[in-house]
């Protein structure tokens, strides 16, 4: 068994509950990857240390960022606490993705898009974008007529439109999560995704829109999500006639380029490597970041994704210095 997915959205309710089982995990099960529901609000940094020293990665429910639409659907409602989390999660180098609902009570295609920026700004691993569904015996099933929720009568119940979601703007936030589906998640954009709304002068969901549309040119279920990504950076550069996205360390997840991956374990097929040296206080990982090399400048083209094996490479060409304290390797 390697993956085990824990099915529990309060994972981390109980904190001293919580900090046993991941003390115990991080003794006894080393070689096995996590995949937890936390609330980030709930999050401390000791609890984080402890998932840094877990091979995991964590998915919070954010759901929106308007305070309003949070409330009336019952939830609290502490932006400043869940971005205090997710910072430290960043912080500590821990893989976490993000949930957003789209057609939420009161939400609107604009709220939806603020969210969706919001979202990205916290540079999660990835966002999960969902069409809201109304299950039978929940609460918000059951005052759906009171707030004018129209879905569908049988599984899986999705909604339809509401007062401040009509079919066209659903329509239109499902053609942007199929593009966060694509560019932003199994694209690992997340590690240079700044770089791009940057250059761009666009806010994510604007470039994600442009994207969609960009999709109907294409022949995304035939060409390689990488190659898609590629035509669609240059496109953008050459409307802003430039020709690479910005050389901005600063911007890049997590300030420097790369994830921890277990010594030993750097599974960089044919490529040779730039490995940052192990931070003190995470014993036996390493920071690593494949490149072509041949200047004092390098061409970054991939980045390696935490506890996966995977590599996410950057499109264009992003220029990179090499750090003095970094140590060339070659993986094959």
């Amino acid at each position: 068994m390697h993956n085990v997915f824990v099915l529990d959205p309060t994972f981390n309710m109980d904190k001293k509950r919580t900090k046993e089982m991941l003390s115990l995990l991080v003794e006894k099960a080393p070689d096995i990857h996590f995949t937890f529901e936390n609330r980030a609000e709930l999050l401390d940094e000791e609890m984080v240390r402890l998932y840094g020293q877990l091979d995991c990665s964590l998915q919070l429910g954010m759901q929106s960022s308007d305070p309003v639409v949070l409330k009336a659907i019952d939830r609290a409602a502490n932006m400043t606490a869940f971005e205090n989390g997710v910072r430290m999660l960043v912080k500590e180098g821990v893989s976490f993705g993000l949930d957003v609902i789209i057609g939420l009570p009161g939400d609107t295609l604009e709220g939806f898009f603020h969210s969706l920026d919001y979202a990205i700004s916290l540079k999660p691993n990835n966002i999960d974008l969902f069409l809201l569904s109304l299950l039978p015996g929940t609460t918000l099933a059951d005052r759906a007529d009171r707030l004018g929720l129209r879905h569908q009568e049988q599984n899986p119940y999705l909604l339809i439109e509401s007062p401040t979601f009509p079919k066209e703007d659903i329509a239109t936030a499902l053609s942007v999560k199929t593009a966060v589906d694509l560019f932003y998640t199994k694209g690992q954009a997340y590690q240079w995704f700044p770089l791009l709304e940057e250059a761009g002068g666009m806010k994510a969901h604007q470039l994600m829109l442009d994207f969609a549309t960009f999709l109907t040119t294409q022949h995304p279920e035939e060409t390689d999500v990488y190659e898609l990504q590629d035509r669609f950076v240059k496109k953008v550069l050459k409307r802003q006639g430039k020709t690479s996205l910005p050389s901005r360390p600063d911007l890049l997840h997590g300030t420097v380029p790369g994830h921890r991956v277990p010594a030993g374990n750097r599974r960089v097929p044919h490529c040779t490597v730039a490995v940052r040296p192990q931070r003190p206080d995470k014993a036996g990982t390493d920071a690593v970041v494949p490149v072509h090399q041949g200047s004092e400048t390098t061409s970054v083209h991939a980045v390696h994704h935490q506890g996966a094996g995977r590599i996410g490479r950057i499109p264009g060409s992003l220029r990179l210095p090499l750090r003095s304290n970094w140590r060339t390797v070659t993986s094959v």
